[in-house]
């Protein structure tokens, strides 16, 4: 929910800071504008007071020097009353003011009209001021009379002498309640103000402490598990306490934690496994555990190169099909650049009828997949395939994980499938190499008889019939000795040989061969030495075969010709032998490199295949070049890891 993420949270703690602060600071310029507001109707107060004083002590001194002559009289009209008119109207305005509640600017020199609230006691105060200033007024202008040309200003000093004091008594009553009014308006000022600023430091310390245990804690748990996953504690968890963007990264971080762990434990098990039916096992349990998962299997194409075959498939809850471990299926061309998602599994099998595999699995109930190629750097041997009977399982999420821990899981099944296919090919080979065994002995007993027979004095048939014999027995011990060195393990013992003085001891070898057919071979020899750290007699081996068939296909008056070539673009050592004969022809090249495929009368078909599997044992590749005006190249490509330094 939006209101439990942070960002929402901390907009509110500081829109509530701010809201507070905001307030306090309008308080407090009002306490201050009341402040002075008070200052003002209480100066004015004080100023009614001492008038009300003044206008006593004035008459009191007029009363004692009264005038005894006109000239003295007309100057205190000229004084006195005008005095005595200033006091009186002073009085007016701020008894009035205080009577009506509104402090005009002529009072109060704030500018704006004051307004203030006056307590019942203040009111009570301002009312006796009224009535006896009313009194006291009236009674003061009857004293002075209706001549104002010359009125009686002794008569008003007596009046004001003998009525002053109960003037002097509710103006100084006034003065002292308003004064308790403001010192009570201060007070609650000031209590309000402490509210204000105690609510500040509350808010303040209560934000500061959310943000301790909301933020700053749940920042050092994760912190301190990132840590413990940096030390190579793969499937450590954080506990997930909140439900905002620290409990979102929680999250994310476990399950990157523990994907991590599942990625480790399915390589480790991948890579030391080789029973398939575990590996898919494993390959199913811990998968699950990340995405969503209902069967499991991998694909692998022959060495022959025939169409993908299912080895073994590990699925929950779906029905037994003995077909499925025999199901060869093609695949679409897509599927061999990484991860591919297929969401509508039915779909895609009705528009690729030809691809067995989408047929089985919508036959399974399954209706979205993904598909990862097993790359062995030769091509990809065969498919890891991932299904799910939702439609639609797998996200943006899944397949961005296929994307970044496809390729080490590919590589890492490949291993295993190696490792498969090398334990089937050995104990085929060790079956194959118990049949040769068997044969070679009564074999050798049949040559000897009919190199005896040869021996003796036939008729011509006869003798054209035992040295027929002979020839085909012959054939038959080089069959065996290509299929017991075709069948059996290859143990590599590397060392360092210099290639260049190998080829030359090759060339030299099989000159009369060559020659034999009217050919010659040859060798351009590289621009600098090169020393590889190979198994020469695997490695000559492969050499020697691929030598034969050059010289064998050339035709007279032409060379096969042997090339070296280092190229570190793409981290490679090539090795070319080319001949000028016939191209081989396309029924032969789609089974070139099949056991027992052979273009040539007499050929055991094992020569290309022998070579290939000797160059691939030291990592490298054995390929047949597009044919050219020029004639017949096969490439020999070896890592540049090879060539010792």
């Amino acid at each position: 929910m939006w209101f439990r993420t942070l960002k929402f949270q901390i907009g509110l703690a500081l829109a509530l800071v701010l809201a507070i602060s905001a307030g306090a600071s309008s308080y407090t310029l009002y306490a201050i504008d009341a402040r002075r507001s008070d200052d003002v109707i209480l100066n004015l107060a004080a100023r009614l007071q001492l008038t009300a004083q003044r206008l006593t002590r004035q008459a009191m001194l007029y009363k004692e020097n009264a005038p005894r002559d006109y000239d003295t009289y007309y100057r205190d009209v000229r004084l006195y009353y005008q005095d005595l008119n200033d006091h009186v109207m002073t009085i007016d305005q701020i008894s009035r003011a205080f009577v009506s509640g509104e402090f005009p600017d002529a009072l109060t020199g704030l500018g704006d009209m004051m307004r203030p609230i006056l307590d019942p006691a203040t009111k009570a105060a301002v009312e006796k001021v009224r009535s006896t200033w009313a009194a006291f007024r009236e009674g003061l202008f009857e004293r002075i009379g209706d001549d104002k040309a010359e009125p009686r200003l002794e008569w008003a000093a007596e009046y004001i002498e003998q009525n002053a004091m109960q003037l002097d008594v509710v103006t100084e009553s006034l003065f002292m309640n308003y004064q308790v009014q403001s010192q009570r308006h201060i007070g609650h000022l000031n209590l309000v103000n402490r509210g204000v600023m105690l609510l500040t430091l509350l808010v303040t310390l209560g934000t500061a402490l959310w943000f301790v245990v909301k933020v700053l804690r749940p920042l050092d748990r994760a912190v301190d598990g990132f840590r413990r996953v940096a030390r190579g504690g793969f499937g450590h968890e954080i506990e997930v306490r909140d439900r905002n963007e620290i409990g979102w990264l929680t999250k994310t971080f476990n399950d990157a934690s523990r994907r991590v762990q599942v990625l480790f434990r399915l390589i480790d098990t991948i890579q030391q496994d080789s029973d398939l039916d575990h590996t898919l096992e494993v390959v199913y349990r811990e998968i699950r555990s990340i995405l969503p998962l209902d069967w499991v299997g991998a694909l692998y194409r022959p060495a022959d190169g025939s169409p993908l075959e299912l080895q073994r498939a590990y699925g929950d809850g779906l029905r037994d099909d003995d077909a499925a471990p025999h199901l060869r299926t093609e695949t679409d061309p897509a599927w061999n650049g990484g991860a591919v998602h297929i969401d509508d599994l039915p779909g895609a099998a009705l528009h690729a009828p030809d691809v067995a595999l989408l047929g089985y699995l919508a036959d399974q109930g399954l209706n979205s997949a993904i598909v990862l190629p097993l790359d062995d750097h030769h091509g990809a041997p065969g498919l890891l395939v991932f299904a799910s009977r939702e439609a639609g399982a797998y996200g943006e999420e899944h397949l961005e994980l296929f994307h970044n821990i496809g390729t080490l899981v590919a590589h890492s099944f490949s291993n295993t499938l190696r490792l498969i296919d090398q334990a089937r090919l050995a104990a085929i080979g060790e079956f194959s190499s118990g049949i040769v065994h068997e044969i070679r002995n009564p074999l050798a007993t049949i040559s000897l008889a009919l190199q005896y027979l040869e021996r003796a004095d036939l008729s011509g048939s006869a003798r054209k019939r035992s040295s027929l014999a002979v020839k085909e027995a012959q054939r038959m011990e080089r069959l065996l000795e290509d299929i017991l060195l075709y069948a059996k393990p290859l143990v590599l013992q590397r060392r360092d040989v210099s290639l260049i003085a190998l080829l030359e001891s090759l060339v030299a070898a099989n000159q009369e061969l060559a020659a034999s057919r009217g050919a010659a071979l040859r060798l351009e020899p590289p621009l600098r030495a090169i020393t590889v750290h190979v198994d020469p007699d695997r490695l000559q081996q492969a050499l020697l075969n691929l030598t034969r068939n050059a010289c064998e296909a050339s035709v007279p008056g032409t060379q096969a010709v042997w090339s070296v070539k280092t190229d570190y673009r793409q981290g490679r050592l090539c090795l070319y032998i080319q001949n000028q004969g016939e191209p081989i022809p396309a029924e032969i090249r789609d089974r070139l490199w099949k056991p027992f495929a052979s273009g040539k009368v007499g050929g055991t078909g094992l020569g290309l295949p022998i070579a290939k599997r000797m160059v691939e044992a030291h990592g490298g590749q054995l390929s047949l070049l597009p044919d050219s005006p020029s004639g017949t190249t096969f490439e020999i490509t070896l890592p540049l890891e090879t060539i010792s330094i």
